[in-house]
């Protein structure tokens, strides 16, 4: 077996694996926190301690969530094969991110369509790739979705 081949069936994989450990009721991992309306504001209270262990509130603290805007996700890498098309990308460096949404434009399309949501850096596509696709991601945050991914562009496997 090549290097190239050994290295897809590895990320085919681990894909599967971490698909199935982030896998709820319905069989696919989606971001239930996106149905819960969230206040516009958050008020944060703060405790200071001593050396004794003993604190006292802070002032309190008004944060915008508005401008909690996540950043693009980076390195978008795919693993096409003849039924699905395994989408891979590194984890956004903000703690506060509440998932990831994909998008796909089928080469006969005109606008990408979100075709799924995630609560983990990775997504299978389970429709067949018949025609060219382009594929691109974005994080969400408590209110916004961030900048786009750089898009990827997959071909449907040549029929052996």
């Amino acid at each position: 077996m090549k290097f190239r081949q050994r290295l897809l069936l590895v990320l085919l994989l681990i894909c599967s694996a971490l698909f199935i450990i982030s896998c709820g009721k319905k069989g696919d991992p989606t971001l239930k926190t996106f149905e819960k309306p969230m206040p516009a504001k958050e008020i944060i209270e703060a405790h200071h301690e001593d050396t004794k262990g003993k604190g006292y509130p802070s002032k309190e603290l008004e944060v915008n969530l508005e401008s909690f805007v996540p950043s693009k996700p980076v390195n978008l890498t795919y693993v096409p094969s003849a039924k699905k098309v395994y989408l891979i990308w590194d984890k956004n460096p903000e703690t506060w991110v509440k998932g990831y949404r994909i998008y796909r434009k089928r080469e006969s399309e005109v606008e990408f369509k979100l075709i799924g949501e995630s609560i983990l850096p990775v997504f299978i596509d389970n429709e067949p790739l018949s025609l060219k696709a382009i594929y691109y991601v974005t994080a969400v945050g408590p209110k916004k979705e961030g900048m786009p991914s750089d898009s990827v562009i997959v071909h449907p496997l040549a029929e052996p």
